[in-house]
């Protein structure tokens, strides 16, 4: 069962959510997406892969992180 958390971040600073999730007892591996990061947890599970290719996160042991960004001199989180 995916819980989904939202948080607001200037992206120009670095992210105390990614340091937070760095600083994990467990190892977590950053994987690069085309919106942010997959953080996959490889203490429980294998990455798991859509057929188009993409990590298919409701089974996979990941967090996904989309990274804000500024559009027209504002933050943006949402498209």
């Amino acid at each position: 069962m995916s819980v989904t958390h939202r948080f607001i971040a200037n992206p120009t600073e670095p992210s105390e959510v990614m340091a937070w999730f760095q600083s994990l007892y467990t190892p977590v591996t950053r994987v690069a997406t085309e919106y942010g990061h997959a953080l996959h947890f490889r203490d429980f599970g294998p990455l798991s892969y859509l057929p188009t290719g993409g990590i298919d996160a409701n089974t996979s042991p990941v967090a996904t992180i989309v990274l804000p960004q500024i559009r027209r001199s504002a933050l943006w989180t949402v498209g």
